[in-house]
């Protein structure tokens, strides 16, 4: 089991906060707890890199940078392993007194980044993951993965609303 740091997205800004500096670059590699959208996630043990630049602004920091890791989860398709990339650029203010749902905690002359981080992650893993966009699925009748067999079942053309077509015949 990988043990993570509480600190290891906390980043110092002081000498941005005072005027010594007008922005650092940071390059961050680290681990969050399992993060998860339906059947997609990004598990502990996968590394998060983040690279970014954080300048100055009026009430705080921007921090603007890329956001890089991997997720697997199972295909929705033929339910067997999905993995994928995600990258993600992203662009973000942190200040004192912050609007939750547009900005981050600035405290003292610290930022972290683990909830931004999170954040970015779980809007970028997919809600439908597929192992290929070619996968042809499971078989609705007999249930083979039909990437791998194909099977000889008759597959239903009918329409879902071909009942529909009934319920009128009766009227007229």
């Amino acid at each position: 089991m990988i043990p993570i740091r509480k600190d290891q997205f906390k980043i110092k800004v002081g000498n941005l906060l005072n005027g010594s500096l007008d922005y650092i670059d940071v390059e961050l590699v680290g681990h969050l707890d399992d993060i998860q959208v339906s059947t997609a996630r990004v598990l502990l043990q996968t590394e998060i890199n983040v690279m970014c630049r954080i300048e100055r602004a009026n009430h705080g920091v921007i921090v603007h940078g890329l956001l890089r890791s991997l997720w697997d989860g199972d295909c929705s398709r033929c339910l067997e392993p999905a993995k994928g990339n995600i990258n993600v650029e992203f662009r973000e203010v942190f200040v004192t007194e912050p609007d939750l749902e547009i900005e981050y905690l600035l405290t003292g002359d610290m930022i972290d980044l683990s909830d931004l981080v999170k954040d970015q992650l779980i809007l970028e893993l997919p809600a439908v993951p597929v192992c290929n966009f070619g996968c042809r699925g499971l078989c609705p009748v007999c249930g083979l993965n039909r990437n791998e067999t194909r099977c000889e079942c008759k597959q239903s053309v009918e329409s879902p609303f071909s009942v529909l077509n009934e319920l009128s015949d009766g009227r007229r």
